[in-house]
């Protein structure tokens, strides 16, 4: 997705129509794909700092990723009679995905005396894997009432997205003195595990009114409920158990938001042959929490 590096990428659809009697119409389809990309990259860079003093830093870094996913999606209609009909679209996607990246840096400092000397080395490879889904459902109840142009719909619209990820962290760093004495050495080991979960709802109803030749007055609703949590544990390794069972505060995080709203509006539209347009209000009240 940066535009970095070489891309391989697969993919594989199918798509169906059918009619199934004279009231039930259907189309779907599947779609799957895999992209792997993988990057090599050197970096140097240059610091001159006002004292003379000049830090060298080489970089290696490698990446790899892979992402795969399944798409599945559907449309029935189902044509009650000649004034009711229910139209239904279902969809679910599976998603996969690996990273491993790993990079070497080193820093060569030269002092004003133009003394050099090896400032800090560092490795770190982090991996992460990650395993999700999201299911979208959309069931719309339509009737046309006893007088051209007059409506009723009514809808839901409900969409879960979850996911479960696990990673690793290995970030090992020394630093040195100019007299190549060890200065202190750092050496993050981390596991992490993070969780999310959301789970979103508009239930939303039309209605429409003809007030005249080719003018209609439409008045609408909608309620819209959203459920977010994303939960990431960290663990240090426990060299004395070989686990990671020593909980990193730092890198341990809990977010939970929630998202609420009524909306009630009402246009007017006007239909010709040759133009068409539609004014209207709406007033909105939400309320929004985030722990």
């Amino acid at each position: 997705s940066s535009g970095s590096g070489i891309a391989k990428s697969l993919s594989a659809g199918l798509n169906y129509r059918d009619v199934w009697g004279p009231k039930i119409s259907t189309t779907g389809s599947v779609f799957v794909s895999q992209t792997d990309n993988e990057l090599r990259q050197d970096r140097l860079r240059q610091t001159l700092f006002p004292d003379d003093s000049t830090a060298i830093q080489n970089i290696t870094e490698q990446r790899d990723s892979r992402n795969q996913n399944l798409r599945f999606n559907y449309r029935i209609e189902y044509k009650i009679d000649s004034l009711n009909s229910i139209l239904y679209t279902p969809s679910v996607t599976l998603q996969h995905s690996e990273t491993v990246n790993e990079d070497t840096s080193f820093i060569q400092s030269i002092n004003g005396l133009s003394q050099s000397y090896l400032a800090l080395t560092s490795k770190n490879r982090n991996t992460n894997e990650r395993d999700g889904y999201n299911i979208n459902n959309n069931i719309l109840y339509r009737r046309k009432l006893n007088k051209t142009g007059r409506t009723f719909t009514l809808g839901w619209t409900n969409a879960v997205n979850n996911s479960d990820g696990e990673g690793f962290s290995l970030a090992p760093f020394t630093s040195y003195k100019s007299t190549g004495d060890v200065l202190f050495v750092r050496d993050q080991n981390l596991k992490n595990k993070k969780k999310t979960r959301g789970h979103n709802n508009v239930i939303s109803t039309s209605y429409t009114e003809p007030v005249g030749k080719n003018k209609l007055v439409e008045i609408n609703y909608a309620f819209t409920s959203n459920q977010n949590t994303s939960d990431r544990k960290a663990f240090n390794l426990n060299t004395s158990s070989g686990k990671y069972d020593l909980e990193n505060a730092q890198q341990t995080n809990l977010f939970e938001n929630g998202f609420t709203s009524h909306r009630a509006g009402a246009n007017f539209r006007i239909q010709e042959k040759k133009y068409n347009y539609q004014f209207g209000l709406a007033a909105q009240f939400a309320e929004l929490s985030s722990h």
